[in-house]
């Protein structure tokens, strides 16, 4: 066995990685596994935030979201992120995770329903990353 350390990683073998991974967990979940990006963009089309993140086993997980911060406190960020949650329940998910940096935007999603269920602290010496869920809707899991 010989093993390969990189910081530049081979979108070739990063998809082995993914889709080994996924095949693997079919066998376990009935949901399936669908990426979702939503870009919101300024009447010129230029980009001016975004959410990546993916649906699975009837849960939506946040990567990321971003809004340029010329737009920050114009609900962009709000608007996105209700899509994102919309297109969830129309997927099948019942719930909501993401994590989020303490000098990041953990009271924007506190005020939009998400509640912390778990920090790590010590992030460069001394930030401390928040993991946060949501319910999105009232239907029961089997």
């Amino acid at each position: 066995m010989k093993l390969e350390i990189t910081n530049k990683p081979s979108a070739e073998k990063s998809k082995i990685i993914s889709e080994g991974l996924r095949d693997y967990n079919k066998k376990y979940s009935s949901g399936t596994h669908e990426l979702l990006a939503i870009y919101a963009q300024n009447d010129s089309q230029t980009t001016i935030g975004g959410l990546t993140g993916v649906t699975f086993g009837c849960w939506l997980h946040i990567e990321m979201l971003w809004v340029q911060e010329a737009y920050r406190g114009t609900s962009v960020g709000r608007k996105i992120l209700v899509a994102a949650e919309q297109e969830a329940v129309r997927r099948g998910c019942f719930n909501s995770t993401l994590d989020t940096y303490c000098f990041q935007a953990l009271e924007f999603y506190l005020k939009l329903g998400y509640s912390e269920f778990g920090s790590l602290k010590g992030y460069a010496g001394k930030y401390e990353r928040h993991f946060l869920q949501k319910r999105l809707s009232s239907e029961k899991i089997n």
